[in-house]
C-alpha cells in the first residue's frame, strides 16, 4: 500500500507545545491521494527531516513485505 506525505499549513503555531517550535505538519495518506485514500493521519516532523526521503523509505519498506 503506497503512503504519501502531504504538508499542511499550521494556522496557529503559538498553540503548539514549545517542543514543536519549527516543526512541520504532514498528513499521511495510506492507499491513495485525497478522496481515494483508505486512511489518513497527522504527524509532525522536525524541520531537518526530509519528508520525501521518509516517504520513499516507508514505501520501500512496505514493498519488501509484498
Amino acid at each position: 500500500m503506497d503512503v504519501e506525505l502531504v504538508e499542511e499549513f499550521i494556522m496557529n503555531p503559538a498553540a503548539l507545545p514549545s517542543e514543536f517550535a519549527g516543526w512541520r505538519r504532514y498528513r499521511i495518506e495510506y492507499g491513495g491521494h485525497a478522496e481515494q485514500c483508505l486512511l489518513e493521519e497527522t504527524i509532525y516532523l522536525p524541520a531537518h527531516v526530509d519528508a520525501d526521503a521518509l516517504e520513499a523509505l516507508i514505501n520501500g519498506c512496505s514493498r519488501w513485505s509484498e
